[in-house]
């Protein structure tokens, strides 16, 4: 470009200026056209200072460049060469992303391998990576591998977070996708803020003011398009909500803000209850009005959602829900409330209520310290990620396959379940895959106290690599099946790298001996009550007193250091207990 202009120099005035006029309408264009050119990360050496309570800080000083972060195809090479240096460490984000941050992040990964996990590596913008300790984050209460940063620390703009869980004694590391957030701590980011009022507030005069609140979803986002002129006028921008009634539509699809690094949130005033906001479904007369926004990133905080979320198809739509009650209407309800067909990029679920709906939370990126209280159909199946979550009252019905948490997509990879409830009056199957295929999945601190005999827990798919740890599967059996007696390609023969224990089963099911699990599968240290549960009656059948593996206890009294745990920290997990 400097010798382009250079040459422009030796021009006569007036083609000099033209073209000089031109190269600043070239910048311009570029500039709008890739905003995140104005925002590039500080080239910035790191130093650690500790913060016990939510892992290391990651903190700058403006000196030398920074060190590229691991590569992840190095990361990937696996550790050693024995029968589970194939296993691949099982490794999700506990952080929902594009979030922006004035302050300190503390951001958490969920790790499991069946040598358990030697550390979790995470980097910010290619700086040199630190060591994230398992520890109870505060920000998620999870326990988990944290590390936090100072967003004052980083230019405003996009921070992206690397992050490397690392197996013991050997395996194979996993270098996880990167994390998108951004830094606003100089409050440089634009954050545009409407507010729309269903009663007292109008489309066509307010102007999306406190004062001049608009009426709709339709108007706040007018408002929005009209008090900011960026490309993406929604990144971080907010719609709060008097109570009342909001449709869940828009008009022309021109009619929405554009996204791209952040979150449009919507939400309540301060003070108003989550039952005083619904959103709810379009009028079906008004046909200018079309069902859903069209909008990339939607944020629902604190809010009721009495209507499917629908969106305009979009190669990236991502929708994330806080602290949102999604109000069914039982049986009767034909409503698909989340679907992942409309939201590409993931559904991200935390703190959460979904009440008498035909299916939960399903098909999620992640869900985390939520509930499902009467629920007919599944509750959180095909679930990438389920943190501390509990569903009640999973009551099933005649039309429906009713899981707690079914596979419902062949060769799903790199699973987690961590601490996951089923209790009171679940009278449905626990966990359920019955498919070609599937391959890192964790199962760990669970507990599905079920009612739905013959009803039960089962696992029919060959896996590479599950992980089952202290688990309680109580009121039906965990039915472990080589073979499917319908499809020959399916069936747990064949498995590896699977590791079974200190779980406390009810009973235990297989169609294999003993010899036959271990050539791939080892089950220790279990425990197995092999009793009826007392709600079962006369006429049910009376299950196989079966015992698996090594260091097996039985009886009604069921030790300690084993089922799900209650206390403050986890257990050693992912390890083998005869170290």
């Amino acid at each position: 470009m400097s010798a382009i202009i250079a040459h422009c120099l030796g021009r006569p005035l007036v083609p000099r200026l033209l073209i000089l006029v031109a190269l600043l309408a070239v910048l311009i264009w570029l500039l709008a056209a890739f905003p995140s050119l104005l925002h590039l990360p500080a080239l910035d050496r790191q130093t650690i200072s500790a913060d016990s309570s939510s892992g290391p800080v990651v903190s700058v000083s403006n000196s030398l460049p920074a060190t590229p972060a691991s590569n992840p195809a190095v990361a990937s090479t696996p550790i050693g060469s024995g029968a589970t240096a194939s296993a691949q460490v099982i490794a999700r984000w506990d952080m929902v992303p594009l979030q922006t941050c004035t302050d300190t992040f503390s951001v958490g990964i969920v790790a499991f391998h069946i040598n358990g996990i030697a550390r979790v590596e995470f980097s910010a913008n290619g700086r040199p990576p630190i060591n994230g300790p398992m520890t109870l984050n505060k920000a998620t209460q999870v326990w988990e591998y944290t590390a936090s940063f100072r967003a004052a620390d980083f230019a405003d703009g996009p921070v992206n977070l690397r992050a490397t869980a690392y197996p013991r004694t050997e395996g194979r590391p996993r270098a996880l996708e990167p994390l998108s957030l951004n830094a606003n701590a100089h409050k440089s980011l634009e954050a545009t803020v409407v507010y729309a009022d269903a009663r007292l507030g109008d489309d066509h005069t307010g102007t999306g003011t406190h004062d001049r609140p608009v009426q709709t979803l339709r108007g706040a986002c007018a408002a929005i398009l009209h008090a900011s002129k960026a490309r993406f006028a929604g990144d971080n921008a907010t719609i709060i909500l008097s109570p009342g009634d909001y449709p869940w539509a828009v008009g022309r699809r021109q009619d929405t803000p554009a996204t791209q690094r952040g979150w449009l949130t919507i939400r309540p005033a301060a003070g108003v209850s989550p039952d005083a906001v619904n959103l709810i479904s379009p009028p079906p007369k008004d046909k200018d009005l079309i069902p859903g926004l069209s909008v990339s990133h939607i944020h629902l905080a604190g809010l009721t959602v009495r209507t499917p979320l629908e969106t305009y198809p979009h190669t990236h739509a991502a929708l994330w829900l806080d602290a949102v009650h999604i109000a069914g209407a039982g049986l009767q309800d034909p409503n698909d409330y989340l679907s992942p067909v409309s939201w590409p990029d993931g559904i991200y679920v935390t703190n959460s209520l979904a009440t008498n709906v035909i299916e939960g939370f399903t098909g999620c990126n992640l869900v985390r310290n939520s509930l499902i209280d009467l629920v007919y159909d599944d509750a959180f199946s095909d679930s990438m990620l389920v943190i501390n979550s509990e569903c009640k009252q999973q009551l099933g019905a005649a039309e429906y396959h009713s899981d707690i948490w079914q596979q419902r997509t062949d060769n799903l990879e790199n699973v987690i379940l961590y601490g996951l409830r089923a209790t009171d009056r679940c009278r449905v199957q626990g966990i359920f895959s019955r498919a070609t295929g599937i391959s890192n999945m964790a199962i760990v601190n669970c507990c599905f106290d079920e009612q739905g005999y013959p009803a039960q827990n089962q696992w029919v798919t060959r896996s590479d690599h599950l992980v089952m740890q202290y688990n309680t599967f109580l009121g039906t059996p965990l039915s472990l099946f080589m073979h499917d007696s319908k499809y020959a390609n399916i069936g747990f023969a064949g498995s590896r790298n699977c590791l079974i224990a200190h779980n406390v089963f009810q009973w235990f099911n297989t169609d294999a001996t003993s010899p036959a699990l271990e050539d791939g599968v080892r089950i220790e240290s279990n425990h197995f009550i092999n009793q009826l549960p007392a709600y079962m009656g006369p006429r049910d059948r009376t299950p196989p007193m079966q015992t698996f593996g090594s260091h097996a206890t039985t009886g009604a009294a069921i030790p300690t250091g084993v089922g799900a745990y209650k206390d403050a920290a986890p257990p050693t997990i992912g390890r083998n207990t005869s170290d």
